[in-house]
């Protein structure tokens, strides 16, 4: 536990009583779930659990309570504007310093005209889920769902990055060490986009905060055209590189408009590339790339005509260049590029990630003994295994494990005496591989159940990825995964 902290909390949740109530089908309630799941990743990011400020679903802490948690994360939803207790807590905090550190999370959409003040230009960290065709809002209830995996769980973990980062700051400055400043070589514009490639770009941008680079814009975007333009022509001055992405949907129109944000934030960075880029110099000034993703079909009038335009106009600008390629690729050109900018020295370079399929398998060290059998097996069958090391630091020990994470093709875990905690912390870092800084697709999951665990298959049903039995009778159905492609 840190010491000489000017805070006593590091952290503290504000909810609405009724978004914590627990699922009539049975089940643990949302806030505690949510809870329970940022305490985790927290904990594997910073080597310590973080210290938050508690209070049960009747109670509210005292405002002199309050004040002795550095940050304040608030769980949005129409609940909680209409929770009078809900919003004086966070006026009082956002009131109690010049930059109160506020982190919003959205459980059900909010209008930004409703919420709070001191909300509205705060980023968000959406914990719902939205349908791409109809725009239909639904709430994860499955926190193990194949599509809670894709987009809930990876929302927490930046989010738990992002808090992690801050606590450590707060850390810093409690020792009189200033926070290091962004230099602009290393602020990257992502523009938003429309629903069809959100989770693109939260990869894209979960990739490059990993690699040390601030990403813009920071903050939600103002609804008027005035001052969104405003806005944009302000991240873009502080940016080295903007990076758009476009689908099939043209996207949110502006208010009162007939142009979308995605248009408009991609017109504002060409007019400032014409007035910033250098031809074929990467070391100067501003440069700007556009993806279109090769399944894009541009069936929508609207964004044909806008994509026609963008092909057009972009033969004739400088420091522009348009990609329509699989996004792996896209992402590998994004830093081959922005590294160019800054220092390569600064960054450490992956390991070269060997030919073929590479197994991860995760097991403890009281397991080691059976693991051991079931890694003769691989190795025996062609495959390159690797596996996590006992011997060592513990933070040295974490980065392996992470690195193993970056460059494997598949992960399994290994279970027969560990406790579900441990279980459940291995398939957390198989979630977040995403954003560590991976080269690959995503990592194939699976769980491997020793010879004498048999009855812990049933548990792993939540989890929503295979569950091997490891007998002889099962290693042909264990082969037969690993030749996926």
């Amino acid at each position: 536990m840190h010491n000489n902290t000017i805070f006593e909390y590091d952290i503290y949740i504000s909810f609405a009583r009724t978004d914590n109530t627990a699922p009539a089908e049975g089940g643990e309630a949302w806030v505690n779930s949510f809870r329970k799941f940022l305490e985790t990743i927290i904990e594997q990011i910073l080597g310590e659990k973080p210290k938050i400020l508690g209070y049960s679903n009747h109670e509210k802490p005292t405002k002199n309570e309050l004040l002795k948690a550095g940050i304040f994360i608030t769980i949005l939803s129409p609940e909680y504007i209409k929770n009078i207790g809900c919003v004086e807590e966070l006026i009082e905090f956002s009131e109690s310093t010049i930059l109160p550190q506020i982190y919003k999370v959205v459980k059900f959409p909010v209008a930004i005209t409703d919420q709070p003040k001191c909300l509205q230009a705060l980023l968000s960290y959406n914990l719902y889920d939205v349908d791409a065709i109809s725009g239909d809002v639904k709430e994860f209830t499955e926190f193990f769902s194949t599509n809670a995996e894709r987009k809930f769980w990876l929302k927490i973990v930046d989010l738990a990055y992002d808090i992690a980062t801050a606590i450590r700051k707060n850390r810093l400055i409690e020792i009189n060490i200033a926070p290091e400043t962004t230099q602009i070589s290393k602020t990257v514009y992502l523009a938003e986009v429309a629903n069809d490639l959100q989770m693109h770009r939260d990869n894209i941008k979960r990739e490059l905060i990993r690699h040390g680079f601030v990403v813009l814009p920071d903050k939600e975007l103002p609804t008027s055209k005035t001052e969104l333009e405003v806005s944009i022509r302000k991240d873009l001055e502080r940016s080295r590189l903007s990076i758009h992405l476009i689908g099939d949907m043209y996207g949110e129109l502006i208010a009162d408009n007939e142009i979308s944000i995605l248009d408009f934030q991609n017109q504002l960075a060409a007019e400032h590339n014409n007035l910033h880029g250098i031809k074929n110099d990467f070391n100067n000034d501003f440069n700007r790339l556009i993806w279109i993703s090769p399944d894009a079909t541009l069936e929508n009038d609207k964004q044909k005509i806008f994509v026609d335009n963008l092909r057009r106009d972009i033969e004739y600008a400088e420091n522009s260049e348009i990609v329509q390629s699989p996004i792996e690729g896209f992402k590998t050109m994004i830093l081959q590029l922005i590294y160019g900018f800054t220092n390569q020295n600064n960054f450490v370079k992956s390991k070269k990630e060997k030919i073929g399929h590479t197994i991860y398998v995760m097991y403890d060290q009281v397991d080691q003994y059976e693991a051991k059998q079931l890694i003769d097996f691989l190795k025996y069958q062609n495959f390159d295994v690797i596996s996590p090391e006992f011997d060592g630091k513990l933070l040295e020990l974490r980065e392996k494990h992470l690195e193993n994470l970056k460059i494997c093709d598949f992960g399994f875990i290994y279970l027969n005496q560990v406790n579900d905690l441990w279980i459940q912390m291995k398939y957390l870092d198989l979630l977040k591989a995403p954003g560590l800084g991976r080269n690959k697709a995503e990592i194939k999951k699976a769980f491997l159940i020793s010879k004498n665990a048999k009855q812990r298959i049933e548990s792993l049903k939540k989890f929503t990825i295979p569950a091997f039995h490891y007998t002889d009778g099962a290693q042909t159905e264990i082969i037969n995964f690993l030749k996926q492609k």
